[in-house]
């Protein structure tokens, strides 16, 4: 007989993730929101990795990259040029804040949401798809340096070198890529 159970801790976690964030966007006591959005990001990440398998070679770390391309950075481009299209509409309806686009707003804003420095405001949620995409092409970059380089070496650089990002990220909050994303 085959073993159908399915290991429910990773949905389980997610579900506690998405509870947290609908209480710290919800107006809760400003103790509470501190200390859930102590981890509640780090959480979602964290699942995000937890079946991560091994790159082991440069083919397979090619083939990482474009599915994350067309998984993440495709339908962000998707949504926010159709929100960057609305732009105009949605400030006519009285939807959204802010000054009407001119071509110039517009060519300037699809540059930024191109290379995912900017979003559109009702799109602004989507922050953490860039966030996720460069984590997921870091770790998969480090797995397979690792792999390549210093097999024997374990957990510990990678960790390392995971650790020093932060730091860096949050100590020179303007570096490219890995900057502060907080708007």
């Amino acid at each position: 007989m085959i073993n159908n159970l399915r290991n429910n801790y990773i949905s389980i976690a997610k579900a506690i993730g998405i509870i947290l964030m609908v209480v710290g966007h919800s107006g809760c006591p400003i103790v509470v929101g501190r200390f859930i959005y102590l981890f509640h990001m780090p959480l979602f990440f964290v699942c995000s990795g937890y079946f991560f398998k091994k790159i082991t070679n440069l083919n397979s770390l090619n083939s990482y990259y474009l599915r994350k391309i067309k998984g993440l950075y495709f339908p962000y481009l998707k949504w926010s040029f159709l929100f960057l299209f609305l732009h105009n509409i949605f400030k006519q309806l009285h939807i959204t804040d802010g000054d009407y686009y001119q071509l110039s707003n517009y060519i300037r804003q699809f540059c930024k949401i191109f290379v995912m420095t900017d979003y559109e405001l009702l799109i602004r949620p989507f922050w953490f798809i860039k966030e996720l995409l460069m984590a997921s092409f870091f770790v998969a970059s480090l797995s397979l340096i690792r792999v390549k380089y210093f097999p024997r070496i374990g957990i510990f650089l990678p960790l390392l070198i995971t650790i020093a990002v932060a730091l860096a990220s949050h100590y020179i909050p303007k570096i490219p890529i890995i900057g502060d994303c907080s708007l």
